[in-house]
Order: C-alpha cells, then sequence, then structure tokens
C-alpha cells in the first residue's frame, strides 16, 4: 500500500504521526516493526547526538524497568513521577561517583559526564502496569561498562537498581529482578563510527514501535534528556 493512503495521525493521540518509512534521518529501522512513532524517534534521535556532541566516546545501554509484586507501591508509582525520580536518583549517584574519582586522582582530576536518558512507558497487556524501555548515555572516558549484577564493587549495574528502589521508595532487596538488560545493547559510540552509530539506532527503534504503546490516560508515552 503507498504510504499516502496509510495513516499519519495516530487516532490515540493525534499529536502523535505514525513513521512507515525503513530509516529516520538517514539511520535505519528495525524491519518488520513500522509503523514507528515520529515523534519517539526524533526524541530519540536528539538525546543519542547530544551526547555524541558532548562526549568523543559514549558509553550507552538498554534497559527495562518493571514494578514488583507483592509490595506496597506509592501511588505515583502508576504515573511518570516515578520515572523522574529515578532520574534524580540516578544522576546524583553519579555526580556522586565522579566527585569521589576526583578526589581519588593524583591531580584531583577526572573525567565528568552527564547523565543522558531515553525512555518510552508501555502497559502490561495482562495487568495493565506501567514498565519502562530506558537507553542510557555516558561519557565513555568516565565509564566503559555497566558492571555485573553479582560484583561487589560499585557499579553502574547497582546504582540503576538502587535508583529504582529509591524511586519506589523501596530496598533493593524488594525489586529483586525487575530491572532486565536485553542482550547485545551495549555500545561504545565514538564520533566518526557511523557503522556503529547505524546498528545500535536500530536496534533501540525497536523502543519507539507504535505496536505497544498506550494513550489517553494522561500521562507522556516518550521522554528524555533536553540538551
Amino acid at each position: 500500500m503507498n504510504n499516502s493512503f496509510k495513516p499519519k495521525r495516530i487516532p490515540g493521540n493525534t499529536n502523535l504521526r505514525y513513521w512507515y518509512e525503513s530509516s529516520y534521518d538517514g539511520y535505519p529501522l528495525m524491519e518488520g516493526k513500522a509503523p514507528f512513532i515520529e515523534q519517539y524517534l526524533e526524541k530519540f534521535y536528539q538525546v543519542m547526538q547530544y551526547a555524541l556532541a558532548a562526549y568523543s566516546r559514549v558509553f550507552a545501554f538498554r534497559f527495562d524497568l518493571t514494578l514488583p509484586l507483592g509490595v506496597t507501591l506509592p501511588s505515583y508509582a502508576m504515573t511518570n513521577e516515578v520515572i523522574r525520580r529515578f532520574e534524580t536518583s540516578l544522576q546524583e549517584q553519579i555526580a556522586w561517583d565522579r566527585k569521589r574519582a576526583r578526589n581519588r586522582s593524583v591531580n584531583g582530576s577526572a573525567h565528568n559526564t552527564d547523565v543522558r536518558i531515553f525512555w518510552v512507558r508501555e502497559l502490561g497487556r495482562v495487568n495493565e502496569r506501567p514498565h519502562y524501555h530506558c537507553v542510557l548515555f555516558l561519557n565513555g572516558n568516565a565509564y566503559k561498562g555497566r558492571g555485573r549484577c553479582k560484583s561487589e564493587c560499585e557499579n553502574i549495574f547497582h546504582r540503576i537498581e538502587l535508583a529504582w528502589a529509591r524511586a519506589l521508595r523501596l530496598q533493593v532487596a524488594d525489586i529483586s529482578g525487575v530491572v532486565n538488560y536485553p542482550p547485545g545493547t551495549t555500545y561504545m559510540l565514538n564520533r566518526t563510527n557511523y557503522l556503529v552509530h547505524d546498528e545500535f539506532f536500530c536496534r533501540c527503534s525497536y523502543l519507539c514501535k507504535a505496536a505497544t504503546k498506550h494513550y489517553g490516560d494522561g500521562q507522556h508515552g516518550c521522554g528524555g534528556s533536553r540538551s
């Protein structure tokens, strides 16, 4: 079917538009997942470009945040307030870690980083509880890996878990298994390796597909860093 005969506006939110093409601004999109949401692709593109403009190397990866069962959750857990609290906690932890790195350094210097994040919100098909698919961007000269879940050392993995627990007003032990990392979605980007850019954008375009999104509950379905 010619694209001109396909709907452009999304019925549940006419401020959003479908995107049927196989690429976006030159980046390939995941095959078989169209239509995408144009505004979500644009937000992801912006956050990625902000990170690449700021740092010669960018450590980026995907992760998912779900809500634990069998515990009492704050009322805002069903709203986007929870992802805002998560971002704030993670930013505070990263800033503290960079401060410690400078204090430990012989000359008092260490690579700093902003915390840039892109997220989309979806609802479970069975219980209609919200969950978030996220992409995190950090200075690749400050962080080169997220670490392992069973490591005794402080690492990005543990900081993300702690930030999600704090956002939910829970202990880390209460959220075991609710932070997930899809395999093969960790990348080190630089400004000149465009093939890696293409692969990364394609993999993450999955988050921007229209098929699993929910509209009409007063919550934004997508968000990300603004600079």
